[in-house]
């Protein structure tokens, strides 16, 4: 079990939310939680900010590290991933 699922989106829907592309309503039969309402701009702005995402991600990880490193953060991720996958099913 990864813990309180429920927190791990909340950041990233909270900074979102920041910046009007969506919004978050409270949960009135769950404290703990809420929901997601996107606005109809939400997908056009996100969109719009893969291009210089993707080059940030390319300048400040991708081109840091050697080809072998590259290698090693894929294997480590396939793993994680596998796991990840796996959580709630029988071993």
């Amino acid at each position: 079990m990864l813990g309180d699922e429920r927190s791990l989106p909340s950041h990233p829907i909270g900074r979102i939310a920041e910046r009007g592309m969506a919004k978050k309503e409270n949960c009135h039969s769950d404290r703990r939680g809420s929901f997601r309402i996107d606005h109809r701009e939400g997908p056009q702005e996100i969109e719009s900010a893969a291009p210089s995402h993707v080059r940030a991600v390319r300048r400040l990880v991708v081109d840091q590290l050697t080809p072998e490193q590259l290698e090693v953060i894929g294997v480590a991720a396939e793993k994680v991933r596998a796991e990840i996958d796996g959580v709630g099913q029988a071993s």
